[in-house]
């Protein structure tokens, strides 16, 4: 399984020209995408898209490149307001799983969204994927809601306060490298490249992958700099042998306890 990392230039507010772009880069690209990679969209890029639009957009995305597409996110008005969700398709264009923002950020919530009913676990090759939008992986006890991810998926539209992204890069890093650390499971995040805005707010562009145990501590985090996506194949054998090994350890995410 290879996992591809987007950051596409500039966030639009009008979802298929997002989706759109999307398809270009990796048109652009020198991935040959199949049936194993997983292909991840940044928070929002179906922007405000109707739920159908958005649906067969993602649908559309997973038969053109013939891979699973977590398609990031979109405002999708529900039965008793508006929540940010997204889904995911497999190669064939069927949509298998959604997902919601347990916790709207900063102007969503001045903007009425809601927060959601659940984070959403996926397998794909055996493997258990956690999809957590943007703000719901700082917090811990989403991380915690479904039991051994060995991959979290992050698609994010970060945003900062300051002038610089300079800190908010830095910390969405930390973070990662942190969490990917703490539940022994690979982290990838896809985002908005600097200096895409969102009400006002400026994208940081933190998209990149973590790595709980690797070689050197330049591979603790990849960014993609300038790039608009890249694949990372994750070692699911070695994150194996780490968990063992910090289980031995009594290292592990949950320590065993003594028995009474």
């Amino acid at each position: 399984m290879r996992v591809v990392v987007t950051q596409p230039a500039k966030w639009h507010s009008d979802g298929d020209r997002n989706f759109d772009a999307v398809l270009r880069d990796a048109e652009r690209s020198r991935i040959r995408f199949g049936p194993d990679d997983v292909v991840v969209l940044p928070e929002l890029a179906g922007a405000e898209l109707g739920d159908r639009q958005y649906g067969r957009r993602v649908e559309g995305l997973a038969r053109s490149l013939g891979s699973w597409v977590v398609g990031g996110s979109h405002h999708c008005a529900s039965g008793s307001g508006t929540v940010n969700r997204g889904v995911v398709a497999d190669p064939g264009g069927s949509v298998v799983a959604d997902y919601e923002k347990l916790n709207p950020y900063g102007d969503e919530r001045a903007a009425g969204v809601l927060g959601g009913s659940r984070p959403r676990a996926v397998e794909v090759g055996g493997r258990q994927l956690l999809v957590l939008l943007c703000a719901d992986f700082w917090y811990f006890d989403s991380l915690t809601a479904e039991s051994g991810p060995d991959l979290v998926i992050v698609p994010a539209f970060s945003v900062t306060q300051r002038p610089s992204p300079a800190i908010a890069r830095s910390l969405w890093r930390h973070m990662a490298v942190s969490r990917a650390y703490e539940v022994t499971a690979f982290v990838a995040i896809s985002d908005w490249a600097h200096p895409s805005a969102y009400r006002g707010r400026t994208g940081c562009g933190v998209a990149g992958f973590a790595d709980p145990n690797p070689a050197t501590s330049r591979g603790l985090f990849r960014g993609l700099g300038n790039r608009r996506l890249a694949a990372f194949e994750p070692d699911f054998a070695a994150l194996t042998d780490l968990r063992d090994n910090r289980r031995d350890r009594n290292f592990a995410a949950v320590p065993s306890r003594p028995v009474a």
